[in-house]
């Protein structure tokens, strides 16, 4: 019964008692003592043997995302009134509910209660069962417990076609395992072909070896490394608050452009930022299991007015080593002053057509 409930019901009673002075009444008030006594004392002999334990629900994703509160009773004695506030929380969009819970255990008995973590837009869930209390059948008296539930779960973005356009150019580093199959490099570490020696030919290209078999001076030319330093930065600062849409749409960008890259066979860098705590992160990405291991730190905090990620880059690490960036963002172009350099696409999650906007990306 809730507190409230109980008041009214006494008032009541005392009321009619006053103006009556009916047996009745007073017998009703000393049943009402007597339950408050009772369950009280029943409450403090069981409250060491309340458990509160959260799980997450994998039996289900996305719209049947949920998270479970187990709660058990270890006492012989029923606990009639447990009270607890239950916290939802995306950490991505900031959006938070709550709401009170009540249940009753029998002797060794157990409950559970699910809540749906989908709110509708991806993110970092965190769901908690706090303030727990156990009380009184009436709901008049209360016993604070330090027993606590709590479980994460991420929503996942959706994903739509992203084709990514991505011409490798020559590396100045020869520490590579990609080459040019059409054009020669300076490579020697690699061969891009054999051919017969020319006239001003490198004497150190001979094929000694091969020469000696041909009878003729035979040649190798060396390789063109490619270079594959290709970022994706996913910028979750803002020059001023953004909308639930602009979220959904830079998250959602973010994951189809890197599970673009992945299908296409091509590692890549996730870099993103935090900005509440000046943090940036950064993570090698070559397959999905790589980024959906990413996700859930880049989901895990809010897109907030403050430094680009960028500029917190550099800062921290120091210039961007990339000859290749997708930059996704709710912010201008001119906000990143040319900091990036390159080959570079930014890629602006406010707009309202941003799935068919950016259907493909040329880099």
């Amino acid at each position: 019964m809730s507190r409230t409930a109980s008041i009214v019901i006494i008032a009541v009673l005392i009321a009619g008692n006053v103006l009556t002075g009916s047996v009745v009444f007073q017998i009703a008030l000393l049943a009402l003592a007597v339950v408050l006594v009772v369950t009280l004392v029943m409450a403090i002999l069981a409250r060491n043997k309340l458990t509160v334990r959260a799980e997450v629900d994998r039996s289900g994703r996305g719209q049947d995302a949920l998270c479970v509160m187990h709660l058990h009773n270890d006492s012989v004695l029923p606990i009639l009134n447990i009270q607890g506030k239950l916290r939802v929380e995306n950490t991505f969009t900031g959006l938070q509910k709550s709401r009170t819970v009540r249940a009753s255990l029998l002797p060794k008995g157990s409950t559970s209660i699910s809540v749906n973590v989908n709110d509708g837009h991806p993110g970092k869930m965190k769901v908690g069962l706090d303030k727990v209390r156990l009380c009184d059948a009436l709901g008049l008296v209360s016993i604070p417990l330090k027993q606590e539930g709590s479980c994460n779960f991420t929503i996942m973005p959706s994903v739509h076609d992203v084709d990514v356009t991505y011409d490798l150019v020559e590396s100045e580093s020869f520490d590579n395992d990609v080459y040019s199959p059409y054009k020669k490099g300076a490579d020697r570490s690699e061969v891009f072909q054999i051919r017969e020696y020319e006239e001003g030919d490198n004497i150190s290209q001979i094929h000694w070896k091969l020469s000696s078999k041909t009878d003729k001076l035979v040649v190798k030319d060396p390789s063109m490394p490619l270079d594959k330093r290709l970022a994706v930065v996913v910028d979750k600062s803002s020059a001023n608050p953004v909308s639930l849409d602009s979220s959904d749409a830079l998250a959602e960008l973010a994951v189809s452009i890197g599970m673009s890259l992945i299908e296409d066979e091509l590692s890549f860098r996730v870099i993103h930022n935090d900005v509440n705590t000046s943090q940036v992160f950064e993570r090698e990405v070559q397959f999905e299991e790589d980024l959906a291991e990413t996700i859930p730190q880049l989901l895990t905090s809010p897109i907030t007015p403050g430094e680009t990620c960028v500029e917190l880059y550099e800062r921290t690490y120091g210039a961007l080593d990339a000859s290749h960036v997708i930059c996704v963002s709710c912010r201008g172009e001119e906000d990143y002053e040319n900091k990036l350099g390159g080959n570079v696409v930014y890629v602006d999650a406010r707009r309202p057509d941003y799935a068919e906007f950016y259907q493909n990306i040329e880099l």
